[in-house]
């Protein structure tokens, strides 16, 4: 990702519709299954602001690959903050009772090595909690831009998290309506240029700063689309969830 794609990064994780609905998810989903012994791994904790909402409930940590990232975080006041690598996590085996990445396996070069190194510093009976992108044909500029190198199929991600030893608990999609608007401008874009033969620093995301009114609108539409119980059964979206668990029984 270059600069100014990471400043926009940075100033958007807050408020920008889709962070603000991945924390609803996780806050949902993950939550629950935190108690006061819980210790929770962020890896590619971006500026922290995930780990801002989840150090209300249990103990924290974040690794970032980014030293900007960390700093960021640890200026929020988050503690156990460090840069590093998820192909080479720098903690001990079983250390963490909770681990999540959130849209960072994308950008991984070797994502089974995270996943592998991930289901290593869990405890048994430790959950795990991915959320990517999906639809591998939509890899455009856009992913380019953000240092992207995939995008996933539920078959993709299932194999790897059952090859580093996980049990799947579930799949699920996010951001089902707004799907056949950015199909269609991913798919034009890339017929008009296909993105890799574009130089990485030359391109652009599609992340900018909304008008806080059609933000703010959007992200209405995202929190009625996740809770109404048929809609969010779809199996479409143009986000991936999988929530996995290290057995209980591993030794």
């Amino acid at each position: 990702m270059n600069f100014e794609e990471y400043k926009i990064m940075r100033d958007l994780e807050d408020d920008y519709w889709w962070h603000r609905g991945m924390r609803s998810i996780i806050k949902e989903q993950v939550v629950p299954t935190i108690d006061s012994g819980s210790r929770l791994l962020d890896v590619g904790c971006g500026t922290g602001a995930n780990l801002l909402m989840l150090s209300e409930y249990c103990e924290t940590a974040g690794i970032d690959v980014h030293s900007e990232a960390v700093r960021y975080s640890q200026e929020r006041g988050l503690k156990n903050i460090v840069v590093g690598d998820g192909e080479r996590l720098p903690f001990e085996d079983r250390s963490f009772t909770h681990a999540l990445s959130c849209a960072v396996l994308q950008v991984i070069p070797d994502d089974q090595a995270c996943i592998n190194e991930t289901f290593r510093v869990l405890s048994p009976g430790g959950v795990y909690m991915i959320i990517e992108s999906t639809y591998p044909i939509l890899w455009s500029k856009h992913d380019l831009s953000q240092g992207s190198v995939r995008r996933y199929s539920k078959k993709d991600l299932r194999t790897k998290l059952e090859k580093a030893g996980f049990k799947i608990g579930s799949f699920s999609y996010a951001t089902k309506t707004v799907l056949p608007l950015i199909m269609a401008t991913r798919l034009a874009s890339k017929a008009l240029r296909p993105p890799r033969k574009l130089d990485p620093e030359q391109t652009r995301s599609d992340l900018f700063r909304l008008p806080a009114p059609i933000n703010s609108v959007i992200y209405h539409i995202f929190e009625k689309e996740r809770k109404n119980a048929l809609f969010s059964k779809l199996p479409f979206g143009l986000t991936i969830i999988a929530l996995a668990q290290k057995p209980a029984d591993h030794s």
